[in-house]
């Protein structure tokens, strides 16, 4: 599934990072937003844990690393996201757990989160509610309230709260082979970032 992060990584089985131009995968992300005494956004902070690839050929493999090098060391993605309204303060790609993890801490330049969400966060009855397909992952954490129906997750704060976040796992919703391909890849992705930093050390 090929889709952005920025407003469909909230509901994609297989996502896109938005932190890499490639197109990679990752098991969870977490996802928090911070909000002033006004209820202005002030930070959201994206943690992408276990980058791995859905490529089945070492080429394109290879192309998904590559690309993920360049988007973390370069400028396009920075110019990506003060597109979409975001000032970033701060990326980082590392190792943990012998996998590979990504965070963004962004700024949001508009004081309105909705057409990064996809108009799926909304504010109502001083709530604030979060609107998922049901069928595109499960939520593990969140410090929220989630309400199940057929087809939706609702995860709903009061409006009141100064920080929401949920934590979004995919596995769940993997085909058996692919969650093979992914796996591998997961591995290969954390070995060939380890040698790239064992000769760039600067880029630590």
């Amino acid at each position: 599934m090929r889709s952005r992060l920025s407003s469909a990584a909230l509901r994609a089985a297989v996502v896109c990072l938005v932190f890499f131009s490639s197109c990679l995968t990752a098991e969870r992300t977490e996802i928090r937003i911070r909000y002033d005494e006004k209820d202005v956004p002030i930070e959201v902070t994206i943690r992408y844990s276990g980058i791995s690839s859905d490529e089945e050929k070492e080429v394109d493999l290879a192309k998904d690393f590559q690309r993920m090098l360049d988007s973390w060391l370069g400028d396009a993605q920075l110019v990506d996201w003060a597109k979409k309204g975001f000032a970033v303060r701060e990326r980082k790609v590392f190792l943990e757990g012998g996998k590979l993890q990504g965070r963004e801490v962004l700024v949001p330049v508009e004081n309105d989160l909705s057409d990064w969400f996809d108009e799926k966060l909304i504010v109502s009855n001083g709530e604030r509610i979060l609107v998922l397909d049901k069928d595109d992952g499960r939520i593990v954490d969140t410090n929220g309230k989630v309400v199940e129906s057929e087809k939706n997750l609702f995860v709903v704060w009061p409006e009141s709260a100064r920080e929401i976040y949920f934590v979004q796992d995919y596995r769940s919703s993997w085909r058996p082979d692919a969650a093979k391909v992914i796996d591998r890849n997961a591995a290969e992705l954390a070995k060939r970032f380890e040698a790239h930093l064992q000769k760039n050390p600067v880029t630590r």
